[in-house]
């Protein structure tokens, strides 16, 4: 006879279609005889009434296990915009009002430097530029899993809204800076006195490089200090400021001021004076792009002088020259050789402290074409 197939625990037997119950054993059978005490009871252990259900070995356990799928960063349109924004704000109130806040009514909120207004733009602009970096960045997004039967693994798209931001920013920049090296460089190639030989400047059939007179106005180009036309000399002041401990006028006020420019010989000699009396600035604390002068010199002057000097401007008493120069000096002659290429210079002075007339100053002296 076979051995029957008993089941690893041997609880169980297999029919050859099914498990059952293995049968007990010989020393399972419980067996109670005691004709005295149980009154002849025999008692035998019923293992059909069992409960426990055993699961046949061939058969497999079903259990879903969830599987994890990162998302990794979404974008905030959110912070992209307000950084945006800031930007914006940063770039107007740098472009256009620190030039003209300071000295006005709300000078005080400027301080007396506009140290404040600068430290608002830049904390502005830099709080825009975080907030713009934080938003591309995004947050983390929690991993998805397919604890659902049915699911299926699909990432949300990021939104189109915020990449069609950061694109248009990034366009807008980058148009901004290429128009501006392009507009310096173009600024530069008009400024430059170095004509295209192959070019025929004033249109009269000669090339330049075999021109006598490129300008054609009368004087050749070895005695003609300017070769594109008519040529002077601007003098344009960028920034005027007071010191805020200076002691202009009687009383504390501030300086009536007027930029007296001069033009003379080379020795600054036989000099001759802008009028000043209709571009007075009454009680100026910060100017900026405050006034121009130019001066058209002769075609062939060689070399001459341009004289800078600031006066308050005072009705009952002399006025008082406000001192830009470190030192003893209180004024600045540019003795200019024209016929070198001379006369393009810039000039930046910042003298409060030393006296109670001192200020800063900054203006600037270029050679230009003026149309006749």
């Amino acid at each position: 006879m076979e051995e029957p197939i008993i089941s690893p625990d041997g609880k169980y037997m297999w029919t050859g279609s099914e498990w059952i119950p293995s049968p007990p054993s010989d020393d399972e059978g419980v067996q109670i005889q005691d004709s005295v005490v149980m009154g002849g009871v025999t008692e035998y252990r019923d293992h059909s009434q069992t409960t426990n259900t055993y699961v046949s070995p061939s058969s497999t356990v079903s259990q879903q296990i969830p599987i994890y799928y990162p998302q990794g960063n979404k974008s905030n349109s959110g912070d992209i915009i307000v950084g945006v924004i800031c930007l914006i704000v940063a770039l107007i109130s740098f472009s256009d009002y620190q030039n003209s806040i300071c000295g006005t009514f709300l000078s005080p909120l400027a301080g007396d430097d506009c140290t404040a207004w600068n430290a608002f733009n830049f904390i502005c602009g830099g709080f825009g530029l975080l907030a713009i970096i934080l938003g591309i960045r995004g947050k983390p997004q929690p991993p998805v899993h397919n604890l659902q039967p049915n699911y299926q693994y699909t990432q949300k798209p990021k939104s189109g809204y915020a990449i069609a931001l950061i694109c248009v920013f990034i366009g807008i920049s980058l148009l901004a800076v290429f128009s501006g090296i392009l507009y310096v460089w173009a600024d530069s190639i008009s400024d430059s006195e170095n004509l295209d030989p192959d070019g025929d400047f004033d249109n009269d059939g000669i090339i330049n490089s075999k021109d006598s007179d490129d300008d054609d106005d009368g004087f050749f180009d070895s005695e003609d200090w300017y070769d594109k036309g008519n040529g002077g000399i601007e003098i344009s002041f960028n920034k005027f400021q007071v010191w805020s401990n200076g002691n202009y006028d009687s009383g504390g006020g501030l300086p009536d001021v007027y930029a007296y420019v001069g033009i003379g010989n080379a020795n600054c000699g036989n000099m001759q004076y802008f009028s000043y009396l209709d571009d007075i600035n009454v009680d100026a604390s910060v100017l900026y792009d405050w006034k121009s002068f130019v001066y058209d010199f002769d075609e062939d002057a060689t070399s001459v002088c341009v004289e800078v000097t600031i006066y308050d401007e005072d009705s009952w008493a002399p006025d008082e020259i406000l001192d830009f120069i470190p030192g003893a000096a209180n004024y600045y002659q540019h003795s200019i050789d024209l016929s070198s290429g001379e006369g393009n210079q810039e000039v930046d002075y910042d003298n409060r402290g030393e006296n109670a007339l001192s200020i800063e100053l900054e203006y600037e002296l270029k050679r230009i074409a003026i149309n006749s």
